[in-house]
């Protein structure tokens, strides 16, 4: 449900800008909840899913923030 809510927002970036692949709406929910789940570093994170630490503090920004956007579908 939320990926497809996050596929349909602005949330993901439209271009990859690197030479990897572009995370896609299940990974970036998956770092996002580790992250807040776990007293992990950023660099801890972005071992664990094989992505830079810049990457892993970008994907959770984003996430949260797309996250209190839609707050009040969810919130009453």
């Amino acid at each position: 449900m939320f990926a497809d809510l996050m596929h349909s927002s602005h949330v993901l970036p439209e271009h990859n800008h690197g030479g990897r692949e572009k995370l896609s709406a299940e990974m970036h929910l998956l770092i996002t909840l580790w992250y807040l789940d776990n007293p992990e570093c950023f660099r801890a994170v972005a071992d664990r899913f094989g992505i830079t630490e810049s990457s892993a503090l970008r994907v959770v920004r984003r996430v949260t923030d797309w996250l209190q956007e839609i707050a009040h579908i969810f919130i009453r």
